[in-house]
Formats: C-alpha cells, sequence, structure tokens
C-alpha cells in the first residue's frame, strides 16, 4: 500500500486570514508583504518568530502594530504582553487597510529608483522585496477609531499592573499560565500571540537566563500543537550585557529570527550608500517547521526604510560613486588626479 496520504481539505481549519503554501503548508501575514516575502511568503502557523529591536525600537514598533493589525482586521484571538508600554496605547497605533488594495498593490510593485540619463539603457533592477500578495495593504497613516479598538473581545493583555498584582510570580510564569487557558478555549480561531520587548529591565531576575529559556520551550510546545503564531521583540544589545552566549541558545528554541540595525550613529547617517535608507535588515534564522530546508532569500544585503504610509524592505545597491566639482558638473571617481577627465585602460 502506497504511505502517500491526500491531505483532505476538511482537516484543514478554515479560518480567515490564514493561506496554504506548498513549501510552508499554512501561512499568515505579518502585515507586512516586504517582510512576508524576505522570510518566505508569511509566518508559519505554529512557529515562533523572534525580531531584534533595532536601539530606539521604532522600526520594530512597526512592524508589530501590522502584525497586530492584520490580525485585528481578521477577528483573529490575540494576546499581547507588554510591561514596558501600555498595549492599549499601541493597539490604538494599528493601521487600518489601505482603502483601495488595487492601488496599493500598484504603488509597491513601481520601481521609486531614479536612474539619471547615462543609465536610462542598462535594465534597471528592481530592489523592492515583495512577492505575492496573500494579505492585506496596510496604511500606516489610518488608525483605526478608538471605539472601535476598545470594542474588540478577541484580545487579552498582559500588562505591567498585572504583573504586580501576582508578585512574587515572574512574568515568564504569568504569561505561560495566560496562554495554557487560551489555547484551551480556542480551538476554531488563530490565536495571535505578541510578546513586547522580552528582556528588557521590567522581565529581569535573578536568574533571567535559565527562566527565559524554560519560557522559550514551553511557548514552543504551545504553538507547535495549537492553532497559533507567536511574535515576539527583543532588544539585543541589552541580552547581550547579560550573557554574550544567551543569544545563540535563544536561536535553538525559535523558529525564525530577523534582526534590525537603525542608523543611529553619525557615520552612517552621513555616508552616501546608506543615505536612501533608515536600517539594515539581517536575516540570522529562517523558518523550517514544514520544509525540509528553509527558504533562501533572492538577497542578504537588506535594508529598510519608512515610508510615508508603508514599510518597505530591499536589496542593498551601492551607487555609483559621483563626485561634484565647485562648477556643479559630475565627474566620475576614477578621473586622474591630474584633471585630465579621459580614462586610460
Amino acid at each position: 500500500m502506497s504511505s502517500f496520504v491526500k491531505l483532505k481539505k476538511e482537516n484543514l481549519p478554515e479560518i480567515a486570514g490564514i493561506k496554504t503554501s506548498i513549501r510552508n503548508h499554512q501561512i499568515c501575514s505579518s502585515g507586512s508583504d516586504s517582510f512576508d516575502f524576505v522570510i518566505g511568503g508569511g509566518i508559519e502557523l505554529n512557529s515562533i518568530i523572534m525580531i531584534g529591536e533595532d536601539k530606539f525600537g521604532r522600526y520594530s514598533d512597526v512592524i508589530t502594530k501590522l502584525y497586530l493589525g492584520d490580525g485585528f482586521h481578521h477577528k483573529h484571538q490575540i494576546y499581547f504582553a507588554s510591561l514596558d508600554e501600555d498595549p492599549m496605547k499601541i493597539m490604538k497605533d494599528i493601521p487600518m487597510p489601505h482603502e483601495n488594495q488595487r492601488q496599493a498593490q500598484a504603488e509597491t510593485s513601481s520601481n521609486d529608483l531614479r536612474i539619471a540619463f547615462r543609465y536610462q539603457d542598462c535594465p534597471q533592477i528592481d530592489s523592492v522585496q515583495r512577492g505575492h500578495q496573500i494579505g492585506v495593504t496596510y496604511d500606516l497613516n489610518k488608525k483605526y477609531p478608538k471605539e472601535i479598538i476598545e470594542s474588540y473581545e478577541n484580545i487579552k493583555f498582559f500588562t505591567f499592573k498585572d504583573l504586580q498584582q501576582q508578585y512574587p510570580r515572574s512574568a515568564f510564569e504569568c504569561v505561560i499560565e495566560d496562554l495554557d487557558k487560551i489555547v484551551k478555549e480556542n480551538s476554531n480561531n488563530l490565536l495571535r500571540i505578541c510578546i513586547n520587548s522580552v528582556g528588557s529591565p521590567l522581565w529581569y531576575s535573578d536568574d533571567f537566563s535559565t527562566q527565559l529559556l524554560k519560557f522559550l520551550a514551553h511557548l514552543k510546545s504551545i504553538t507547535r500543537y495549537n492553532n497559533v503564531v507567536c511574535y515576539m521583540t527583543m532588544p539585543l544589545h541589552l541580552i547581550n550585557q547579560i550573557d554574550e552566549t544567551l543569544i545563540y541558545r535563544i536561536r535553538r528554541l525559535i523558529d525564525c529570527n530577523i534582526n534590525l540595525e537603525s542608523f543611529n550613529n553619525i557615520e552612517k547617517q552621513t555616508n552616501a550608500v546608506f543615505k536612501q535608507y533608515h536600517g539594515l535588515l539581517h536575516i540570522k534564522k529562517l523558518q523550517t517547521i514544514a520544509a525540509l530546508q528553509s527558504h533562501k532569500p533572492e538577497a542578504f544585503d537588506l535594508a529598510f526604510k519608512l515610508k510615508s504610509h508603508r514599510f518597505v524592505i530591499e536589496k542593498l545597491h551601492l551607487p555609483p560613486e559621483l563626485q561634484e566639482n565647485e562648477s556643479n558638473e559630475i565627474s566620475m571617481s576614477c578621473s586622474s588626479s591630474s584633471g585630465n577627465k579621459s580614462l586610460d585602460f
């Protein structure tokens, strides 16, 4: 008898916002088409994805809001744990879907690169990382009304006030207890877990490293056997201060790790190479739950920028090095130092 078993459609839960992928079985969107494309089409169900925060957490917060916004739009069950900021305050800033989805996708597909006249005959390189839309395009400039957010019932928060009420228990123990209760009641919907800034001072304890690893192991067992996807952010610059080897043990317990590096130093802000970007995106680990091999991105040299209404990830291309003299004439930097503009090869 053949060992091949046909996957019946009725065995797959019909949940809004979930798509079937050839490589990754079932996936949901992160809320950003560029980010979905980089990690292999979307976030795999039953997976844990970790974002290494940029130093001030500005851009990681944008991805968090897009992730929450996609769950809110599809009416998923949301569990949001945040000790540093008020989770309700973050929820009030989640973006709304773009009014015209076709127009939004067309804008995303347009090439924003301005090419000099001497390069117009050369083939253009499309830098924007994007694939087929599996979800909805969101507009970062448009927020949901306060009344709609407050009336949403499929959400549970865990805040610093909740932690104080359960003292001396740790935040890790409280979160796991909440999740164990929620997954037993949530069977016909997708549970989106969002844990913000794990490893910040408010999460810290004397045996922080041991508690964190135990927490991730327990969290992994919860996500594997339920309709759950887990997203967390972590300030790696603080984690490295505790233990430089801790991050390598953390990566063994999660499924995907993407780190953000914002250009907050003068050297990179004034560098012409990075002038059009807001930071670099580093791929450390990609999800391989339902595949023998992880997704291979088109490029690993990636940069991101925050536009007026969307978050975009692009390939990092080095521009031609041009120099502008006093007479505003542009000359190639490879010209001879003697002033002769002819090139000798």
